[in-house]
């Protein structure tokens, strides 16, 4: 037993004794092939030949046509044809005309004629009623002092007074409505009055573009 555990403790220590060998490198890793050549460039292509521009002879300018010389002959007066004397036309008349009674007395012949007058027919007589009133005097009267009664009946009726003598009811309505309208007109004025000049000035103006 003893022996078996000497030797245990001498392999231990043998173990102890001997240095740790190193790890072994790692091998190198193999270089990455180099990147291939880049291709050549290609060719550069032939030059084109030009053929040179064919050069045109200058074609000579055409002379001017020489102006035409006027006709003198066109401008010439004609010839006048000279004056032929009639010794006749200063001879004097064999007999000279004269006036007679009977020239001086024919009637010279009237060129205007003068307007026809229309037939007015005469004045017709109506007798002596004519212009009068169908009715007499008394008549007339009485109807006309009865309607003056019935208009100052009726003006009584619209002018009825209310509580004040002095006060009708077409007075009192007007008192009642002036404020009221005065104050709708303060209102609603401008804006009427707006409306219709923008009315007004659109049709003016679509007319005249229909023009």
């Amino acid at each position: 037993m003893e022996d078996i555990l000497a030797s245990i403790r001498k392999i231990l220590s043998e173990d102890e004794a001997e240095p740790a060998k190193p790890a072994a490198p790692e091998p190198a890793k193999a270089a990455p092939p180099p990147p291939p050549p880049p291709p050549p460039p290609p060719p550069p292509p032939p030059p084109v030949e030009r053929e040179p521009a064919p050069v045109f002879a200058a074609e000579p300018e055409p002379e001017p046509e020489p102006e035409p010389t006027p006709d003198e002959s066109i401008f010439d007066p004609e010839p006048e044809a000279e004056p032929v004397f009639d010794p006749n036309l200063l001879a004097e008349p064999e007999q000279p005309l004269q006036l007679t009674d009977e020239m001086l007395q024919q009637p010279q012949q009237q060129y205007y004629q003068e307007p026809q007058q229309m037939a007015y027919p005469p004045p017709q007589d109506y007798g002596a009623g004519y212009g009068q009133g169908l009715v007499s005097d008394a008549v007339e009267h009485a109807s006309s002092a009865s309607i003056a009664g019935l208009a100052h009946a009726v003006a009584r009726e619209r002018a009825l007074a209310l509580g004040n003598q002095g006060l009708t009811l077409e007075q009192l309505v007007r008192e009642i409505c002036t404020p009221i309208l005065k104050e709708w007109l303060d209102t609603n004025l401008p804006y009427m009055v707006e409306r219709v000049v923008k009315q007004e000035i659109e049709r003016i103006v679509s007319r005249s573009e229909r023009m």
